[in-house]
């Protein structure tokens, strides 16, 4: 999973608004048990989107992360 979609290509705040895949703004508003699933060593999408998206994750104890420990992108 992705925090942002221009965040996977531009970290900057100016671009924030033109991004339509906010999911680090609306993952709080989830109420229903989520499972976010990342390889640790994604090149495409860095795996600290995963981290920061878990770490939001407004219903920890009914869901659960898994990390794909040495998984890329298309694995």
């Amino acid at each position: 999973p992705f925090v942002s979609c221009i965040k996977v290509v531009f970290d900057h705040w100016l671009l924030n608004h033109l991004d339509i895949f906010k999911n680090l703004d609306k993952i709080d508003k989830i109420t229903s048990p989520l499972t976010i699933i990342h390889g640790t060593h994604d090149e495409i999408i860095p795996f600290q989107h995963g981290t920061k998206l878990w770490e939001k994750c407004p219903e920890k104890y009914k869901s659960k992360n898994i990390w794909l420990k040495g998984a890329h992108h298309n694995d």
